[in-house]
This record gives C-alpha cells, sequence and structure tokens, in this order.
C-alpha cells in the first residue's frame, strides 16, 4: 500500500497498517476519554515495560498477559487506596489502560500506558463523593520499568487530551516515513542509536512484516485498551460509580440519564464527527 493512500478499506477490517487511519482513531479515543468518560480530577500516567522474555510470551499469549496486566492495576491501586490512608471498602480509584505492542524503532516491545486517577473517591453515609488526591509516587515506590513522571491537575483538561493520544498513538508516525530515489522506505527513529544512526532503510516488504509484529492476531482482542476499576461497565451501577466525563453530565443535565451502552459508545468513536476531530 502506497505511504500517502488508504482506500479506508483496509484498517476497517484489517489491523492497524494505515499511519493515516490510526491517526484518525487516536483522536477518536481521546475525544470519547476526555468528553465521555473521563471526569475532571487530576490524573497520572504510569508506563510499565517488561524484560525481552516478557514481551514475547505477552505478543503471543494475551491471557497471560491479561493476568499480569490484573496484578498490576491492583499493585498500583492498591498505593493510591493507602497512600490517601483509606482502604478498598471506602476508597474507590480507576484507570485507562492502552497496551502497546511496538517501540519507537518499530521494534515489538510490548508494555503498558496507564492513565490513573491521581487520587481516590471516597464516599461518605450520604453517598457523596470526594476526590482525594495523593502524592506523586517517590524513586524508592517505583520498580524497575515503571515510571510515573507525567501528570495532569483538574483544570488541564487539554494536557489530558494530549495524554490521552500519546497512549493511543499508532505505532507508525507518518512523518517520520519518507521514499528514497530506490523505492525503499526510510524511517526516522525517535532517538538515534547509541552509534548515531538517525534512520533505518526497510524494503518495502520487509518493512510490511516488521508491522505484523506490531500488529495483534486475529485471535487476540480487537480493542488496544480497556477500562478498569471504577470506570468499568461492572462499576457504573454500583455505588462506587465515578462521576463521568463533560459531555456525559451534560447529557444528564437536560434529562436524559440514562447511561450509553457500549454499542452506543462504539457508534459515537466510530462515526466521530469530522468537525469536532479538527476543532481538537
Amino acid at each position: 500500500m502506497p505511504l500517502n493512500s488508504c482506500n479506508g478499506k483496509l484498517t476497517a477490517t484489517s489491523r492497524g497498517f494505515c499511519p493515516s487511519c490510526g491517526a484518525k482513531r487516536m483522536v477518536e479515543h481521546a475525544a470519547l476519554l476526555v468528553d465521555e468518560i473521563l471526569p475532571e480530577a487530576p490524573y497520572r500516567q504510569w508506563v510499565l515495560s517488561v524484560p525481552f522474555q516478557l514481551r514475547f510470551l505477552f505478543a503471543s499469549k494475551p491471557e497471560v498477559m491479561s493476568k499480569a496486566l490484573g496484578i498490576v492495576y491492583r499493585t498500583i491501586a492498591t498505593h493510591m487506596v493507602l497512600a490517601a490512608g483509606q482502604t478498598h471498602d471506602t476508597a474507590h480509584t480507576g484507570a485507562i489502560t492502552f497496551i502497546q505492542r511496538f517501540g519507537s524503532a518499530l521494534n515489538l516491545n510490548v508494555h503498558f500506558h496507564m492513565l490513573f486517577l491521581d487520587g481516590v473517591y471516597v464516599g461518605n453515609k450520604a453517598n457523596k463523593l470526594t476526590f482525594k488526591q495523593v502524592n506523586a509516587p517517590t524513586n524508592d515506590q517505583l520498580q524497575t520499568g515503571l515510571h510515573a513522571a507525567v501528570s495532569t491537575q483538574t483544570h488541564e483538561r487539554k494536557k489530558l487530551d494530549s495524554i490521552c493520544r500519546y497512549i493511543a498513538r499508532p505505532a507508525i508516525p507518518e512523518p517520520r516515513l519518507s521514499l528514497t530515489k530506490s523505492g525503499n522506505v526510510r524511517y526516522e527513529l525517535k532517538t538515534p542509536y547509541r552509534d548515531g544512526t538517525t534512520h533505518v532503510i526497510f524494503d518495502p516488504l520487509d518493512l510490511d512484516v516488521q508491522r505484523c509484529t506490531n500488529v495483534a492476531g486475529a485471535w487476540m482482542r480487537r480493542s488496544d485498551h480497556g477500562q478498569t476499576g471504577s470506570f468499568s461497565a461492572k462499576a457504573q451501577n454500583q455505588s462506587h460509580a465515578l462521576p463521568r466525563g463533560i459531555r456525559t453530565q451534560q447529557r444528564a443535565a437536560g434529562g436524559n440519564h440514562a447511561q450509553p451502552t457500549r454499542q452506543g459508545r462504539q457508534e459515537r468513536r466510530r462515526h466521530c464527527h469530522y468537525s469536532r476531530i479538527t476543532r481538537r
């Protein structure tokens, strides 16, 4: 497929080969999260990289990766609750997780980007939720491969949108691709190698083979992200359900108190209006 063309059908039925369509999905994901799901609160991005052996294991066995991700979430959520001086019975947090399978050099690198509430919601006897922010984790609290330096405050919704775009970005950024005179593909590295290499040259077929490692198999989940904790669908009808995004609150204020269905959210994301995308 030419680098600058896409008929719109390739990415609708396959999984993530077109940089242009990947960028469009990135913006749609950010719009869905910021406008519909994430309440006005501070957030922190947690990034977990794993050893090479686990990368290959996670890439081939998604059920193992899912169990590992559950352990990671429960560990961070427990840290949040204890840092707030609460227990799991009195406080709740939530996260959006994107599973990325690629590195900056188009290499196979399965790792997790988790957008956590930077604190917990605490309920009282009147079932009213109050948000309690926690301090940033110290270097001693972070294990090898775990990073949590990027955060946003409640009023920084544009920064939150940028973070959502970053964690939902496609594997291949189109601006870093170009064609050589011989017809090969030149890919600009985000970070130069130690020997000073700034670009990598691929034969078109070799590039396709390289990209295949960054695409989840048909037997895996088609979704590359999930909502965990109090953001999950199971929690929305429970007493500890968190406030929703701005647009969802506006619809509720207008008299439509019904929570959007999963199919409805997918339809809004799939058909996100072009004017809404360009405004972002």
